[in-house]
């Protein structure tokens, strides 16, 4: 739910005077960065191949080396 994303947590709490707000935004950061890293760990379980794209790249290419991979 909402009341569980980072950031919500944290300025209820600066708004509660239970976080300085001064510090408010460090402790984002950091809550952001554990969540990142805790991702991060998770995902290294499951097999990734990369997919090169840039502003050229059409759809239907895209869509083509996608569905190949899940063949």
């Amino acid at each position: 739910t909402a009341s569980q994303a980072i950031g919500y947590r944290e300025t209820i709490a600066a708004i509660n005077g239970q976080l300085p707000m001064e510090k408010l935004g460090e402790r984002i950061k950091f809550n952001t960065h554990h969540f990142a890293k805790k991702q991060s760990t998770w995902l290294k379980q499951f097999p990734v191949e990369w997919i090169d794209v840039d502003e050229n790249t059409k759809f239907e290419d895209l869509l083509s080396k996608t569905l190949e991979f899940f063949k």
